[in-house]
């Protein structure tokens, strides 16, 4: 074989083993269904939905007034655009709007959270991640969103355990 033709079937074979390593050096995107700690992934179902509208959640069980279980969403984080994040959550209807929505993790810097609408459900409350809110839910264990309902504050815990590992492969 003339040398030309084994430099091509090397170069050939140093790109299927790099990219065979690099293939299995990269970590597995988030699927459907997939759970890190206290949060799991969910995406849509509708056709020609793509990775980047699946979202991280947090959804647990809690009594509704007649003491039955329901899902309540906690918090859930979705893409905006390549590297950004947004925060959402669902607040009781009849939350005041004026005071505002805030989130703190650990204790620490309060963040704001913006009304987006109303549904049956609740009110959707969402913010673009920062980097410095970013940081602190990967090493974070409990946010809390703080709210207004009439005179009183109304507080929704959100565990971050999983958080990070989630993120990494959102």
């Amino acid at each position: 074989m003339p040398v030309y033709r084994k430099f091509r079937a090397l170069a050939a074979a140093a790109v299927l083993v790099s990219a065979a390593g690099a293939a299995l050096a990269a970590p597995a995107a988030a699927k459907d269904g997939d759970a890190f700690g206290a949060w799991s992934v969910h995406c849509p179902k509708e056709p020609g939905a793509t990775a980047k509208d699946c979202r991280l959640m947090q959804i647990d069980d809690i009594k509704d007034k007649d003491g039955k279980p329901v899902k309540a969403l906690r918090a859930s984080i979705f893409h905006l655009g390549e590297k950004d994040f947004v925060l959402g959550a669902l607040l009781p209807l009849g939350y005041s709007i004026p005071p505002g929505v805030r989130i703190s993790v650990d204790d620490g810097q309060e963040h704001e959270l913006f009304a987006q609408r109303c549904v049956p459900q609740g009110c959707e409350v969402a913010a673009k991640i920062e980097p410095a809110l970013m940081a602190q839910l990967k090493k974070g264990k409990e946010a809390k969103i703080k709210f207004h309902l009439g005179s009183r504050t109304g507080i929704i815990p959100v565990s971050l355990k999983g958080l990070s590992e989630g993120l990494s492969k959102f």
